[in-house]
């Protein structure tokens, strides 16, 4: 079994890093590695992200996200980087803010040996992490995920508010 990390940052000032898990090295918890997700193109893998979100916000009675070009451009080159470099940790929101033309933004991050529906559940475990999926004025998201090594996926989720 693989430990996987999740990590959340929000320029309303919400940062929820999981801090003494972090800070401690230990892993927030662990998920056995999935049979089916070596299979998923890195595409796939975002696409179901995203469908698990607007499952979520529509649970709990929330407007649906709809995915951003742009949000997905920063989400997928920063899982990327993370991937290649083995570095976890957050990129800026003040380039997503002015790139995308936002008046908020926030970010997930997570990795792991670990399915879309996987991965998901660790953020909405998670109390930072939920709210920034679960946020009312957050009208837009791009997710981005890479694969690294033995089946390790980094994911990103940029959520927007325009």
């Amino acid at each position: 079994m693989r430990p996987f990390r999740l990590l959340t940052m929000s320029s309303l000032a919400t940062l929820s890093v999981l801090a003494g898990l972090l800070a401690a090295g230990a892993p927030a918890a662990q998920a056995a590695p999935p049979a089916a997700a070596p299979t998923l193109t890195p595409q796939a893998y975002a696409a179901r992200v995203a469908v698990l979100v607007n499952q979520q916000r529509a649970r709990a009675k929330l407007r649906p996200l709809t995915v951003s070009a742009c949000a997905t451009r920063f989400a997928g080159a920063w899982s990327a980087r993370m991937a290649k470099t083995g570095a976890f940790d957050h990129q800026s929101l003040r380039p997503i803010m002015t790139g995308c033309k936002a008046r908020g933004a926030g970010e997930n991050i997570a990795y792991g040996s670990v399915t879309p529906d996987q991965m998901m559940a660790m953020w909405m475990r998670s109390p930072g992490h939920k709210a920034n999926i679960l946020r009312p004025s957050y009208t837009h998201l791009g997710v981005g995920v890479a694969r690294s090594g033995a089946n390790r996926w980094y994911g990103t989720q940029d959520f927007l508010s325009l």
